[in-house]
């Protein structure tokens, strides 16, 4: 017959044996709980894949772009009627945006002439001072573009540097507005003073937040008459990592 001494060692040896199995088993569960977050790219912080009448795409992740109807007054590039997607980056000041609109020069233009089209769009933007370039050099337009087709598709980019001008977000003009309209009274003439605050009120609307140097990348498409043009400013601080996250919007494009 074992002694209390030998079945309390056995017991001890055997809880051992267990707490070094669910210890193990914990571990692994734990690794690979991990590996398969980082594969997926973020988890739950990746969208679903949103569909038009010609395309699919699927939008940049949650965890810092913002979708917004904002930022067509924020930054003036593009026009609200032909945009599909809009993101903001309030962390950084950044934009990613796709619009979609027939051909400038329907009948005998070029890919080059739509290029240039929008380029001079962008440069005569409030606030936009932004020059094509090639490694951080300037040059001239022409020679920043890179062109290429498949499948039928013409896809074209090129890079920018150069200065913008944010104006206040929607909220931020509205709270100015509520503001304001709390120091004006309900009724009869107004001072000199409330007169002078509305026209500096109107005056700052129109006036950028802030002037910083942005960084941006611009890629379109041209298939059947129809362009998809592709946005993306970031501050230059941040530029290469938001580039990442607009280069994998750019490709997730499948035309229908």
């Amino acid at each position: 017959m074992p002694t209390d001494l030998q079945v309390e060692k056995k017991n001890s040896v055997l809880m051992n044996r267990k707490y070094i199995f669910l210890r193990s088993w914990l571990i692994a569960v734990i690794i690979l709980t991990l590996s398969s977050g980082c594969a997926g790219g973020g988890g739950g912080s990746s969208r679903a894949e949103l569909r038009w009448r010609s395309f699919k795409i699927t939008p940049p992740p949650e965890d810092f772009w913002q979708r917004t109807s904002d930022v067509a007054d924020i930054l003036a590039l593009n026009n609200p009627s032909t945009s599909v997607l809009y993101f903001d980056n309030p962390y950084t000041g950044g934009i990613i945006s796709l619009q979609v609109l027939p051909r400038h020069f329907p009948d005998n233009g070029k890919m080059i002439d739509e290029l240039r089209y929008i380029y001079r769009r962008m440069l005569s933007s409030p606030h936009t001072n932004m020059r094509a370039v090639v490694n951080g050099i300037f040059l001239p337009f022409e020679r920043a573009i890179q062109l290429e087709t498949r499948g039928g598709v013409k896809r074209a980019e090129f890079f920018l540097r150069g200065s913008v001008g944010r104006r206040p977000s929607f909220e931020a003009r509205e709270e100015a507005r509520r503001a304001l309209e709390r120091t004006q009274p309900f009724g009869g003439p107004r001072k000199a003073d409330e007169i002078k605050a509305e026209r500096a009120f109107r005056s700052a609307q129109l006036t950028p937040a802030y002037t910083a140097n942005y960084r941006g990348k611009v890629v379109v498409f041209l298939r059947e008459e129809k362009l998809y043009e592709f946005y993306y400013f970031n501050h230059v601080a941040a530029f290469e990592g938001g580039l990442r996250v607009f280069d994998a919007f750019v490709k997730s494009i499948k035309f229908i």
